[in-house]
């Protein structure tokens, strides 16, 4: 099932990511991700230079009574050698919070529509089906009798490939008489994770940033939350479909890819008008394009399903030219910025660069239906982009579905699937990304289905000089969890002291996309975000010292990759590596002990693999989860009184947030000294305060901290603290 098969909708449209950036470490050296609290000395990426504060290329903090002079620090302006995000003629320029300092972490689809449907036929929706053009909302949970957006937060904010998104609510309507009229309301959403990262989805030299880059998200929900409605002359037959088959499975799976976004507003322009005392948030916005279709019975409700294309091999291409003028560049900025007028960066359309250069297709999922001989594939961040804001697709000549088996000899033969059509923009946009390749009319259809279920799928280059294989299907395992992002303490109180936190991680394993019937050995590698590192293409580089322990797993000879990871010291790479054992089924759970606080991942990797494949940049041909294990603070010793002073809970758990995401000073005045600050004020949202800070609150988009980096310790020390104020 899933949303690869029929029935299935797409939408296509806007998003705005408006995630904070202060704690990514990405262009000055403010935060300690491990142990959640400032540096005492920041400092600036390398070659950075402060222009505002002029001079202060460093910053010294030591207690709450600097935070004020640290905002002033945060909110300046520096050049960013190196970094291309925001340049202007020679020069490029950042701030040392970097691009968004004032973020609330919403995220909005905007402008978003259905875009086309598929029928279980295969056949498109007729193209009177009023569910065509449907506005299609991200929402959050109702706050104050009003949902906002959904919430985009980072397990590791220094990482590139941890983000999260919670959402309430995914809302589709339709207008009836000038009022907007629900017709499929999915409640209560599980979470979604980055998935299939790719950083060759635009291969624009234009692109500035991360604009050139994809993520990927996915989410469920089951079938008694979700809403159904039947407008009086609305009569949608892919509506009615989706609905009959969502009966069958458990609900409705929704995935959705963010591409081609940046923020709007340059670190030069967003300067001066936080001098100007105009505090304003400067989200990412770009496009996006998803699909609504049956949550399975066998299928986890966050991780993707199907059979994975993964292993990616390289092409050369010529980098193309920018397709836009200047003048048509900034008109389309202009559109999307709301806060201030985007200013062009260039004075001439940037010109094709004729040397070849090296990119690989991103990972495409595969769900074979043999009894209607269809191959239906994701391509949503398979097939790269030409330009950045057209949707131009890049050109890669043609392109089949081949399939590798073994004959009788042991011979390994190979057959084409079917000529896979060239992904224009309107093809990708109207299908979510999902291309359905028929070969009932293949003249090799019984060797197809002979050997279907045991081969490999493969997207093949035709008429280059060796018929590239570009994208093949994996020989093995894959890993999946819906535990892609877990957060526990160090440490937990006990009546008489404490003892290591533990927290837990169901895995998956999938052989072609169904569970294995036999045992599976797994290495589990450990990999952690460079944290050394000031730059925003920080990589992941192995654990050296364990964050934690995983209860029976044995540990082997650290795995040994033959050259540097990224950039790394000359000389092999070494990974910490445990080996476990999966049973029959695919399915185990690992219970995971802290040693000390800090952020983390585990990588899954088959052993028989030799050597494993080492992750690129994006990490986007990777099975891992990432885990985040939160100071130990014990507040118990206290008294009440001590407690009940606002110098004290400010220094303590206010006192971060208020510096590090500001936003909040907007809503609860807790300062510093040069923002809005009243403590009587703050004290009188105690009750509010308690509630969304409550841990049942957690997967919602109300709680409090919405970074999630609150420990047990502090969050019970600022519930007394709010009980106190009753």
């Amino acid at each position: 099932m899933s949303y690869i098969a029929p029935p299935r909708l797409s939408f296509f449209g806007t998003v705005k990511a408006n995630a904070a950036t202060t704690t990514n470490n990405d262009l000055a050296d403010v935060f300690d991700v491990d142990n959640v609290k400032l540096k005492p000395q920041m400092t600036l990426i390398p070659q950075g230079k402060a222009v505002a504060p002029a001079g202060q290329d460093t910053f010294s903090w030591s207690s709450p009574q600097d935070n004020p002079n640290l905002r002033n620090w945060l909110m300046g302006l520096i050049t960013t050698p190196g970094v291309n995000e925001d340049c202007e003629g020679g020069a490029c320029f950042g701030q040392q919070a970097h691009w968004n300092y004032y973020g609330d972490h919403n995220t909005t689809f905007e402008q978003t529509t259905i875009s086309g449907a598929v029928l279980s036929n295969y056949q498109s929706t007729p193209g009177t089906d009023p569910l065509l053009k449907a506005t299609v909302e991200l929402l959050g949970d109702v706050f104050y009798q009003r949902r906002r957006g959904a919430v985009l937060v980072d397990v590791d904010p220094y990482a590139l490939v941890t983000s999260q998104i919670f959402s309430g609510q995914l809302l589709v309507s339709v207008m009836q008489n000038g009022k907007k009229v629900p017709v499929l309301a999915l409640n209560d959403p599980s979470p979604a994770y980055a998935y299939y990262i790719n950083p060759h989805k635009n291969l624009n030299p234009a692109c500035k940033g991360f604009e050139g880059v994809s993520a990927i998200f996915q989410f469920s929900c089951l079938n008694s939350s979700i809403q159904f409605f039947a407008p009086a002359g609305f009569n949608s037959p892919a509506l009615d479909e989706l609905k009959q088959k969502a009966a069958a499975g458990q609900g409705l799976m929704v995935r959705y890819c963010f591409y081609d976004a940046i923020f709007n507003v340059p670190a030069t322009d967003l300067h001066k008008q936080f001098s100007e005392g105009q505090y304003v948030a400067n989200p990412y916005v770009g496009n996006v394009l998803g699909s609504i279709g049956v949550w399975g019975k066998n299928e986890l409700a966050s991780a993707p399903p199907g059979r994975k294309l993964q292993i990616q091999l390289p092409y050369s291409y010529t980098p193309p030219s920018n397709l836009l003028t200047v003048a048509q560049h900034s008109a389309k900025k202009k559109a999307t910025a709301t806060l201030a007028t985007y200013k062009a960066k260039r004075t001439a359309p940037l010109k094709a660069d004729d040397t070849q250069q090296k990119a690989v297709l991103g990972v495409s999922l595969a769900q074979v239906d043999t009894a209607n001989n269809v191959v239906s594939l994701d391509c949503i961040s398979t097939f790269p982009e030409s330009a950045p804001k057209s949707g131009t697709k890049y050109f890669l000549g043609t392109m089949n579905l081949a399939l590798f088996y073994t004959d009788n000899t042991g011979a390994e033969q190979s057959v084409t699937v079917g000529t896979i059509p060239y992904l224009d923009a309107t093809l990708y946009q109207n299908g979510g990304g999902v291309l359905d390749i028929p070969y009932a009319n293949n003249a090799n259809r019984a060797t197809i289905n002979a050997n279907i279920a045991t081969g490999r799928l493969a997207i093949q280059q035709v008429g280059s000089p060796t018929n590239n294989n570009l994208l093949l299907e994996v020989p093995s395992i894959d890993v999946q969890t819906d535990n892609r992002a877990v957060y526990f303490d160090a440490r937990v109180p006990t009546p008489k002291s404490s003892q290591p936190g533990t927290s837990q991680v169901t895995i998956q394993v999938f052989e072609k996309g169904v569970a294995p019937t036999m045992s599976t050995t797994l290495n589990l590698e450990y990999w952690m975000c460079q944290k050394n590192l000031i730059n925003p293409d920080k990589p992941q580089v192995p654990v050296v010292d364990r964050y934690f322990m995983v209860e029976g797993a044995m540990p082997i000879t650290p795995t040994e990759y033959p050259s540097p990871f990224m950039n790394g010291p000359p000389g092999p790479t070494y990974v910490l590596t445990d080996q476990i054992t999966v049973p029959p089924g695919g399915r185990l759970t690992l219970n995971i002990t802290a040693l000390r606080p800090g952020v983390s991942m585990i990588r899954f990797v088959n052993p028989l693999i030799q050597p494993p494949p080492l992750p690129n940049f994006g990490w986007d041909n990777v099975d891992y989860t990432n885990i985040r294990i939160l100071p130990f603070d014990d507040f118990r010793q206290f008294t009440d009184q001590q407690i009940n002073n606002w110098d004290f809970i400010y220094a303590n758990v206010f006192s971060l947030f208020s510096v590090m995401y500001p936003i909040m000073s907007k809503v609860i005045p807790w300062g510093p000294d040069n923002a809005p600050n009243n403590p009587a004020e703050v004290k009188a949202f105690a009750s509010n305060i308690l509630n969304f800070t409550d841990a049942s609150n957690w997967g919602s988009t109300i709680y409090m901290p919405i970074t999630r980096d609150l420990s047990g310790g502090k969050r019970e020390l600022l519930q007394r603290w709010c009980n106190l104020q009753q």
